[in-house]
C-alpha cells in the first residue's frame, strides 16, 4: 500500500505576517524575556512622532531641515526589523527556541553581522529577500509583493 508523502499534505509555508514581527523585547517583572510592540507599530509611533516635532518648527526653518516626506522616512527607519533574520533573533531571546516558525527554518540571525544588524537590513531585505536563509518566496510576497513595501502603502504623511 502507498503512503502519501508528507509534502503533499504539508500546508504551505507563509510568512510571518508583518503585524506580528516584534520589534522591541523587554523583560517582565518576573524576569521572562517578551516581545514588546511589533514594528509596524513601532515605526508608526515614530512617523507621528517625527510629525509632531517638525511641526514645532517655523515654516522657513522646517522647510530648510526636513524636505517633504521626512516623516516617512522616520517611520520606514526600522522597517529592517520586519526580516526573518532579526525576527529569528527576538524569537530566540525570547526564548521561544530556534526556527519556531516554518518561514524560519533555514534562518540564521547570525549573517545579520554581515551588515551590521536590523539598522541595514531595510536594503538589505529588498535585495536578498528570495534568497532561502533570509526567508525566501514567502517573506518576499509578504514584503515585497506588489513592488512596495506594505508599511509604505499603509503610512499617510
Amino acid at each position: 500500500m502507498r503512503r502519501r508523502s508528507k509534502k503533499a499534505n504539508s500546508s504551505p509555508v507563509t510568512a510571518i505576517p508583518h503585524e506580528r514581527c516584534p520589534a522591541k523585547t523587554f523583560v517582565t517583572d518576573a524576569g521572562d524575556v517578551t516581545f514588546g510592540r511589533n514594528v509596524f507599530n513601532h515605526c508608526q509611533i515614530v512617523g507621528e512622532v517625527a510629525r509632531v516635532l517638525t511641526s514645532r518648527y517655523t515654516t522657513p526653518l522646517k522647510a530648510h531641515l526636513f524636505p517633504d516626506g521626512a516623516e516617512l522616512v522616520a517611520a520606514c527607519h526600522d522597517i529592517g526589523k520586519a526580516s526573518p533574520t532579526f525576527v529569528e533573533k527576538l524569537y530566540r531571546a525570547a526564548g521561544r527556541g530556534t526556527h519556531s516558525h516554518p518561514s524560519l527554518a533555514n534562518v540564521d540571525p547570525g549573517i545579520e553581522r554581515q551588515w551590521g544588524g536590523h539598522a541595514g537590513v531595510s536594503q538589505v531585505a529588498a535585495k536578498r529577500a528570495h534568497d532561502d536563509g533570509f526567508g525566501g518566496p514567502p517573506w518576499q510576497q509578504e514584503y515585497f509583493g506588489n513592488g512596495r513595501s506594505e508599511y509604505v502603502n499603509r503610512w499617510r504623511v
